[in-house]
């Protein structure tokens, strides 16, 4: 089965969380250092994270398409051999 598993609880923290974090960034609008510096580290993991995502996508696609390259070339020097 691949669909996740939800529940009601880890919905309410993740609502929460969200609640906090957002509290935070309101702090930091309105000059304060401390919710400042949280806000910075809050953004710079999202930025981390959205790079690893770009990175795994660009992987991906690039062994997609080069998984059958290798297959092709096994394939004719393969033939190769046997015609010898």
């Amino acid at each position: 089965m691949l669909t996740p598993q939800y529940s009601l609880r880890r919905l309410l923290v993740l609502v929460t969380l969200s609640a906090v974090a957002c509290l935070v960034v309101g702090l930091a609008a309105r000059g304060s250092t401390w919710a400042l510096a949280v806000s910075m580290g809050l953004l710079s993991g999202v930025v981390l994270l959205s790079i690893q995502g770009v990175m795994f996508l660009i992987v991906r696609t690039f062994s997609g398409v080069l998984d059958s390259l290798p297959q092709a070339a096994t394939n004719k020097s393969s033939n190769d051999h046997q015609q010898a």
